[in-house]
């Protein structure tokens, strides 16, 4: 079981898809096609065993980020749990109810 959500990704490159990560506003509640879209992204970045599960509709509170809220898509900042190299970060906060992912999770990348 993974214990900080935080963390998962600190070691991932997401540059490849830096646009359309840009493309994603902060505030946004995640559904329908930008849902979708970031757990496609997901599935195509994630290098560890969990990322064939991550999926974007219905109502599963494991590996999805349907109804995930976009807490932040800026400028990296020393105050986020991120690699500095990284110019950019897109925090995700996940809802109450979700198993796994918890939190917030950070998906860093350079434009």
């Amino acid at each position: 079981m993974i214990r900080n959500w935080t963390n998962y990704f600190f070691h991932t490159d997401f540059s490849e898809v830096g646009e359309g990560l840009a493309a994603l506003e902060t505030d946004t509640v995640l559904e329908g096609a930008a849902a979708s879209g970031l757990a496609s992204i997901l599935q195509q970045v994630d290098r560890k065993s969990g990322k064939d599960q991550w999926i974007g509709s219905g109502s599963s509170v494991e590996w999805n980020v349907n109804g995930a809220k976009v807490a932040y898509n800026g400028e990296n900042n020393p105050n986020f749990s991120t690699n500095s190299k990284y110019s950019h970060v897109l925090v995700l906060e996940f809802p109450e109810q979700s198993v796994a992912p918890i939190g917030k999770l950070y998906l860093q990348y350079n434009l």
